[in-house]
């Protein structure tokens, strides 16, 4: 399908060193603390869950760019990520990614990526992940009490940290 198709050349950051947010966080921006991402490590991952070919659209992103803070002063600014203009010098720098089932894909949150176009006739499904520090309330679960899970829902202790119904502590 043709309209469902990711813009071509998309590219984005989604954290914003200039004003230490980030998107990846949570689904809710509770804590308004400057984040500082040099002391801070915020990655982001999929998990490949069928083959991805190349011409089967996908993760592509520059190599090394979060390693450069200087690429992101003539981006385009947004609370909690950065978008990379179209005319941008780093896009001639783009590598896409294939991956095989099951691969896991991890880079952290300030290199510039995206998902490109898929130009072939087969599905693309991944997995996405995220990590981040759980200190500092950089992580902000979706529903943070058991009660808002259907009443046959019982994690481990294990699942119940992971799904921030409880402490780490």
């Amino acid at each position: 399908m043709p309209k469902w198709k990711t813009v071509d050349k998309w590219l984005h950051i989604d954290c914003n060193p200039f004003t230490g947010r980030t998107d990846v966080g949570g689904f809710d921006h509770h804590n308004d603390s400057f984040i500082d991402f040099t002391q801070n490590l915020f990655c982001q991952g999929l998990i490949a869950l069928i083959d991805a070919k190349i011409s089967d659209g996908g993760f592509h992103c520059v190599p090394g760019s979060h390693l450069n803070p200087n690429i992101y002063e003539s981006m385009l600014e947004s609370n909690g990520n950065i978008q990379v203009p179209l005319n941008h010098p780093i896009r001639t720098h783009i590598q896409k990614i294939s991956m095989r089932r099951g691969s896991l894909l991890v880079w952290n949150s300030l290199l510039a990526h995206a998902n490109y176009p898929n130009n072939s006739s087969n599905f693309r499904a991944v997995q996405y992940i995220r990590m981040l520090p759980i200190s500092n309330g950089y992580y902000q679960p979706l529903f943070p009490n058991l009660s808002n899970y259907p009443s046959s829902f019982y994690p481990s202790d294990l699942g119940q940290k992971l799904f921030g119904i409880k402490n780490w502590d």
